[in-house]
């Protein structure tokens, strides 16, 4: 588990980034979902139980979609069409659960098999997260390859289109 703050709040968040369905399968997970009492995220990979989320009293899921074909192939066995579809609806499914959203838009600026990841494509699945019902967007610089020109760039564009209020980041060194 682990503490963050993240747009502006604090909440815990619970995940795995293995499988989730090991960690909610875990005996004592759901507590640790329903006495925190703030905003609880359950990270979503895979086809990690959302009912179970729900279940165990999470105000908040949260999902990480990677940019490129070849992370979401290495990370989640998916295609990039395939993960976009099935995250479209999970956050479907969370909201008609009044269950809130974020949307993680990972290796948002570099991925390990594709190299730089245009601010275009990060502009196009985030727009793709929101129309789908996403309540707030991490843009996640998950292998540390961002540089302050391009973090600039890219955030300066997001932030012109949609404002900066629903955008969170998730940086490495």
């Amino acid at each position: 588990m682990k503490l963050g703050c993240i747009f502006g709040d604090f909440f815990f968040e619970i995940e795995s980034t293995f499988h989730g369905a090991r960690l909610l399968g875990c005996p004592g997970a759901d507590l640790g979902v329903a006495r925190t009492g703030g905003e609880v995220g359950v990270g979503l990979a895979f086809f990690n139980p959302l009912d179970r989320a729900v279940e165990a009293g999470a105000k908040v899921v949260s999902m990480a979609l990677a940019t490129t074909e070849g992370m979401n192939q290495a990370n989640i066995r998916m295609s990039l069409e395939t993960a976009t579809s099935v995250f479209c609806k999970l956050i479907g499914r969370a909201k008609a659960d009044g269950i809130g959203t974020r949307a993680y838009i990972a290796t948002a600026m570099g991925c390990p098999y594709e190299g730089e990841v245009t601010v275009g494509t990060v502009v196009a699945l985030t727009e793709t997260m929101l129309d789908a019902g996403a309540e707030r967007i991490s843009i996640a610089d998950s292998i540390g390859s961002g540089h302050p020109e391009h973090c600039q760039r890219l955030f300066a564009t997001l932030i012109e289109k949609w404002g900066a209020d629903i955008f969170g980041a998730h940086l490495h060194d």
